[in-house]
């Protein structure tokens, strides 16, 4: 939705999946990079010039700090979500995070020198346009839990709890 949304600003941006077979001689002189995680040091030989990269921080501050233990791979490096996370906000030539409470964690763990950048999401209109539900999921209120199931953002309370909302509210 960003590359789609900087194409309707005018913009020369390209979506890449680097997963797949790239023809990168298309993309050699780029002048920005955003990857998704890393950016690959065979990647980085293919290209004309040093690139610059945004590390876009898109994960919550306590998922990336949750994962770096429940994964129990300490130690250094991608495996790492804490160390790397850590590295690129030391290495990347700007850091942006979509949210103000991300932003303001991020911005005490750097120096006075760096900043965290804001930006703000926008809302995809036209997917977004008012229309009436498709499907089974009718209810007043309709409830939906489309979250990660993460012990930080846990969705066991909405479970268990459920059925007493239904005894409250049947038409939910």
């Amino acid at each position: 939705t960003l590359h789609q949304a900087e194409r309707k600003l005018g913009l020369d941006s390209h979506l890449v999946n680097i997963e797949h077979e790239v023809d990168w001689d298309k993309y050699a002189d780029v002048d920005i990079h955003v990857p998704h995680t890393s950016f690959p040091v065979a990647i980085r030989k293919k290209l004309k010039k040093p690139p610059k990269l945004v590390f876009l921080s898109h994960g919550t501050p306590e998922h990336i700090f949750n994962l770096s233990i429940q994964e129990g791979k300490q130690g250094y490096g991608h495996a790492d979500s804490l160390m790397f996370w850590i590295h690129q906000m030391q290495t990347a030539d700007a850091i942006c995070t979509f949210w103000p409470r991300h932003q303001a964690i991020m911005q005490q763990m750097c120096d006075k020198h760096t900043k965290v950048n804001l930006l703000p999401l926008g809302i995809n209109k036209e997917f977004w346009a008012a229309g009436q539900t498709k499907g089974r999921y009718v209810g007043k209120p309709s409830v939906l839990s489309c979250e990660n199931g993460h012990l930080i953002k846990w969705p066991l309370d909405l479970f268990t709890m459920w059925p007493w909302i239904y005894e409250q509210i049947p038409e939910a």
